[in-house]
């Protein structure tokens, strides 16, 4: 599971980590925690950023 990974790394897992993820953008987290090995990395890629950030605000994901 992403947060617990983000755990053990010493990382908060956040709504902005999260959208990142969902959607699929890389940054030095993502490269450095090999997101793009997480199953449901991108799985929202199709979606604009906003609306998947909007969700994960609304569902009350991340810190």
């Amino acid at each position: 599971m992403l947060k617990q990974h983000l755990i053990q790394i010493g990382v908060t897992l956040s709504v902005a980590i999260l959208t990142r993820f969902l959607t699929g953008m890389t940054s030095p987290l993502a490269t450095s925690s090999k997101f793009r090995q997480r199953a449901g990395f991108g799985s929202c890629a199709d979606i604009r950023y906003q609306q998947v950030l909007n969700k994960v605000k609304q569902l009350g994901f991340g810190a």
